[in-house]
């Protein structure tokens, strides 16, 4: 994602008018360039959560039985660009034009759902991961805009709250690596 950051002829072939986006790229690629993340956030949604939230939208969601499933991992995957929401369209548009996808090949059971959040300054980096068939897990990622009077904002507990009220999940734990010190919550 850093390298799309970096390239002025990749930026341009999604955008008309590149000043406003530029300056948000430049900024970007800025942040997360020969510069290492100041802490990591590992967040685990196990698929018996999900399945309960899965549950819980049963009688609100107006959707064939296996569209349940789609539409939860949806939400769950659009938690950054929901965050980005806020910072305006010129933000979620330059952090949509970075993002980047892949399947990989996991060789252990993977189950439910995880985000792995790298804190830079302003600009971090979110991964969701979220197992897609049997030994693959896909993965998604993208840069998500937190100004300071967000990142002060969002502690264990938010996160948290934003995960079960509003998804209504619950059983998730979120880790917190910070240089050598890991600490574990759960809830």
């Amino acid at each position: 994602m850093g390298s799309f950051a970096q390239s002025p002829e990749y930026i341009g072939l999604f955008t008309a008018d590149q000043s406003e986006l530029m300056e948000i790229i430049i900024e970007i690629g800025a942040e997360v360039a020969d510069n290492l993340p100041s802490k990591a956030v590992i967040i685990n949604v196990p698929d018996a959560a999900v399945n309960a939230a899965i549950s819980e939208f049963a009688g609100e969601l107006n959707l064939p039985d296996d569209a349940y499933e789609i539409a939860v991992t949806r939400m769950l995957a659009g938690v950054p660009a929901i965050l980005n929401s806020h910072q305006g369209v010129n933000v979620l548009a330059a952090t949509s034009i970075l993002s980047a996808s892949k399947a990989l090949m996991s060789h252990e059971d993977f189950a439910g759902s995880a985000y792995i959040i790298l804190v830079y300054n302003n600009f971090n980096s979110v991964t969701f991961f979220r197992k897609h068939s049997e030994g693959v897990v896909s993965a998604s990622s993208t840069f998500v805009f937190l100004d300071g009077d967000m990142l002060d904002a969002i502690t264990e507990r938010t996160v948290l709250d934003y995960i079960s009220e509003v998804l209504g999940i619950s059983g998730v734990t979120v880790e917190y690596l910070y240089g050598d010190t890991l600490v574990n919550y759960r809830y």
